[in-house]
C-alpha cells in the first residue's frame, strides 16, 4: 500500500464505489425478472445497499495512508551503536542465535535416564527435530487441516443438490401396461338378438412415450399407444349371431400443458436451481473463512511457538547465570554470608530452576498445537518429533490506508458476500411467492393420429400412418381461492424476510468495519510497544552489564551486591520475555488484519477457485491451492 495524495484519495473513492455498485449489481442482478415490480424492488435495493456504502467510504475518506512508526527513545539515543551491539548480545532476540536449546526428555523417553542439569542436560532430545518455514507450516494446513477438509465436502454436496434440482427437468421415458376383462351381464331384449346372455370383454394396452417438464412451466408429452380389444359377442362381428371380434387401435399423440398465469415463466420454474446454487456459492464463502481462519491460526501457533522456544533459552540462561553466582555465596559462607541468605539464593535457583521445566512444557505444547493444525503424516501429532521454526519475527514497518482497508473488506470478506447471497435468494422467494397469488390459469394442447387393425398391431399403425383420423383437444382450466389470503399471507412473508436480510447485510457491514479499525490499531499499537519494550530490555541489559563491570573491578562480594544482581537479572529476563511478546504479538496482528481485510489466502499464496469441481482429490487441495 503506497502513500496517496488527497488528490489521488479522491479518484479511488469514486473508483471504489464504482467497483462496488458493479459488484453488487452483478449480485443481484435476476434472471428472468420479466415484471415491473420485480425491476421496481431490485433497482431500490441496489440503490439501497451502494448508498449504505457509500456512506462507509465518505466517512473514512479523509484517513491518511498510515506508515507505522515510532518515536526514538531517549535511551536510544543516548547509547552509541557499540553500546548497543554490546547489550543486545547480553540479551534480546540476537542473543541467543547460536546457542542450543535444550528441550529435556520427552513421553517416550524414561526421565530416569536423562540427567536435566544445565551443564549436562540430554541434548539428544533435540535431535528428532524437524526445520519449518512459516511459509511450508501455512500451505501445510491448507492442504492437509481436518476442519478444511471437512468443510471442503460441503460445496460437493451442494453441487449434488443442485443436480437434483436441474433432474426436475430431465426427459422422462415411461411405458403404462393395461389389462382389463370384463364379464358384463346385458338385458335380454338385446342378447337375444346377437345371441348372448352377457358381455365378455378383454382390453390389453401398452402406452409408452417421453414426458419432459420445460423451465416455462409446461409440460410436453408425446406417447403411442396400441391397444387389442376382444368382445364376445360383439355388434361388430359379421355373424348375425354376433360372435367373438378381435380389432387393435394405435395413436400417437403429442400434448403441451402450458401455466398462463401462476408458475408460469423460467425465472420463477428455476427457482429451486437458483437457491441451490446460493447454497453451493454460500458453503464456498464458509469454506474460504474456515481456512483463512485455519491458516490465521496456523500462523498465531507459528509464533506461538518461536515465542514459547525462545522463553525457554531466556529461562535456561537466567537459570545457568542463578547457579554461577549461587556458587559464589555458597563459597563465601563461612565467611561473610548467613546460612539463611544461602538459603535465600537456593530458594531463587530453585524458583529459575521451575521457570525452565515449565517453559519445556510450553516448548513440547506449542509444537503439538502447530501439528494439529498443519496435519503432516510426517509430524504425527503422537509423536514426539520437535518443530524448529526457520523464521524469525521481525517488526519491520508496513503502510495502511483506512479507505482501502474498509473498502477491500466490504468487498472481500466472505461474510459480506454471504449477506448479499442471503439477498438474493430473499428475492428469489419473493419473486417466486408473488407469482403464487396469481389465478391458476392452465392451456392443455393435443393432437392425436389414430389407426385402427383387425388382424395385427402392425396393420392399425399402418393405418394410423395414412392420416384419416386425426384428433384435436384443446382445454383450458381455471382456479382462484376466494380471498387469495394463503398466497397473500406468504408473499407479505417473503417481503419481511428480504428486508430482514438486508437490515443483516448493513449490520455485517458495520461489523466489518468496526473490526478493519480495530485491527489496524491493534497493529499500530503492538508495533509501537516494541519500541517501549527494546528500551525497557536495553535498560535492564545496561544495568546487569553496569552490575557485572563493579564485579570485574574487584567490588566486594557480598550478598547484597550478589542478591542485588541476581534482581538485575530477573529485570533483564522478564525485559527481554516482554519484548519477544511484542514482536510476536505484532506478528500475528498483522496476519489478523489480513484476515480482518479478508485477503489473507492471497497474503499467503493460497489460490482459492471457486468454479472448481469441490470433490477432494488426491492431493486434497480442489478448491484451495498453494502457488
Amino acid at each position: 500500500m503506497k502513500r496517496m495524495s488527497k488528490a489521488t484519495r479522491v479518484v479511488m473513492i469514486g473508483a471504489s464505489a464504482t467497483t462496488i455498485s458493479a459488484t453488487l449489481a452483478a449480485t443481484l442482478a435476476m434472471q428472468g425478472c420479466n415484471h415491473p415490480l420485480q425491476k421496481s424492488t431490485q433497482d431500490e435495493l441496489r440503490q439501497q445497499l451502494i448508498a449504505s456504502h457509500t456512506a462507509y467510504l465518505d466517512a473514512v475518506a479523509a484517513g491518511p495512508v498510515i506508515e507505522l512508526s515510532r518515536p526514538t527513545s531517549d535511551l536510544t539515543n543516548d547509547l552509541s551503536q557499540q553500546r548497543r551491539d554490546e547489550l543486545n548480545k547480553m540479551g534480546g532476540p540476537d542473543a541467543y542465535k547460536d546457542k542450543p536449546l535444550r528441550i529435556g526428555t520427552d513421553l517416550l523417553t524414561d526421565p530416569g535416564t536423562a540427567d536435566d542439569t544445565p551443564d549436562q542436560e540430554n541434548l539428544a532430545a533435540e535431535e528428532d527435530t524437524v526445520y519449518l518455514s512459516l511459509r511450508d507450516a501455512i500451505h501445510l494446513a491448507a492442504k492437509n487441516n481436518l476442519d478444511v477438509a471437512s468443510a471442503r465436502i460441503i460445496p460437493g454436496v451442494n453441487q449434488t443438490q443442485i443436480t437434483q434440482a436441474e433432474s426436475n427437468f430431465d426427459a422422462v421415458l415411461f411405458a403404462d401396461l393395461n389389462y382389463n376383462k370384463t364379464d358384463t351381464p346385458r338385458p335380454s331384449s338385446l342378447t337375444s338378438s346377437i345371441g348372448g346372455g352377457a358381455l365378455d370383454r378383454e382390453d390389453l394396452s401398452v402406452r409408452t412415450g417421453i414426458r419432459k417438464r420445460m423451465t416455462t412451466g409446461g409440460v410436453v408429452e408425446v406417447a403411442t399407444t396400441l391397444q387389442r380389444l376382444y368382445e364376445n359377442p360383439s355388434l361388430f362381428s359379421s355373424s348375425i349371431t354376433g360372435g367373438p371380434f378381435k380389432y387393435y387401435n394405435a395413436s400417437v399423440e403429442t400434448s403441451v400443458v402450458q401455466p398462463l398465469l401462476r408458475n408460469f415463466g423460467t425465472d420463477i420454474n428455476r427457482t429451486e436451481i437458483l437457491l441451490t446454487e446460493n447454497v453451493r456459492a454460500s458453503s464456498l464463502e464458509d469454506l474460504r473463512q474456515t481456512l483463512m481462519e485455519r491458516l490465521f491460526q496456523t500462523e498465531q501457533a507459528y509464533w506461538e511457538l518461536v515465542f514459547a522456544r525462545y522463553q525457554l533459552q531466556v529461562a535456561q540462561s537466567l537459570l545457568e547465570r542463578g547457579i554461577g553466582d549461587m556458587g559464589i555465596v555458597k563459597a563465601r559462607e563461612e565467611y561473610t554470608v548467613s546460612p539463611v541468605e544461602v538459603t535465600q539464593t537456593i530458594a531463587t535457583v530453585g524458583d529459575r530452576r521451575s521457570r525452565v521445566i515449565v517453559a519445556k512444557q510450553s516448548v513440547r505444547d506449542a509444537t503439538d498445537r502447530l501439528k494439529l493444525l498443519i496435519n503432516s503424516k510426517e509430524l504425527s501429532i503422537s509423536g514426539e518429533t520437535l518443530i524448529i521454526p526457520t523464521d524469525t519475527a521481525l517488526d519491520l514497518p508496513v503502510q495502511v490506508s483506512l479507505l482501502d482497508s474498509v473498502t477491500i473488506a466490504l468487498r472481500q470478506r466472505p461474510i459480506m458476500q454471504q449477506s448479499l447471497l442471503s439477498i438474493d435468494s430473499a428475492t428469489l422467494r419473493q419473486r417466486f411467492f408473488d407469482n403464487q397469488r396469481l389465478p391458476q390459469l392452465n392451456l392443455s394442447l393435443t393432437a392425436r393420429y389414430n389407426g385402427i387393425g383387425t388382424g395385427s398391431g402392425r396393420q392399425a399403425y399402418a393405418d394410423l400412418g395414412d392420416g384419416n383420423f386425426i384428433d384435436y383437444l384443446i382445454g383450458a382450466q381455471f382456479e382462484v381461492p376466494i380471498g387469495n389470503r394463503g398466497p397473500e399471507a406468504a408473499f407479505r412473508q417473503r417481503v419481511l424476510e428480504r428486508e430482514q436480510t438486508v437490515i443483516d447485510y448493513q449490520r455485517a457491514a458495520q461489523s466489518v468495519v468496526v473490526e478493519v479499525k480495530s485491527a489496524m490499531r491493534q497493529m499500530i499499537t503492538r508495533y509501537q510497544l516494541i519500541g517501549s519494550t527494546r528500551d525497557t530490555r536495553l535498560a535492564a541489559s545496561d544495568n546487569l552489564r553496569a552490575i557485572e563491570v563493579r564485579q570485574d573491578a574487584g567490588e566486594p562480594l557480598t550478598f547484597d551486591f550478589i542478591d542485588f544482581k541476581l534482581r538485575r537479572q530477573d529485570a533483564l529476563a522478564n525485559a527481554e520475555i516482554d519484548e519477544m511478546r511484542s514482536i510476536v504479538d505484532y506478528n500475528i496482528a498483522i496476519a489478523a488484519y489480513y484476515q480482518t481485510l479478508g485477503t489473507l489466502l492471497d497474503h499467503n499464496s493460497i489460490a482459492f477457485n471457486q468454479t472448481a469441481d469441490t470433490d477432494v482429490d488426491s492431493d486434497g487441495m480442489s478448491d484451495a491451492t498453494a502457488e
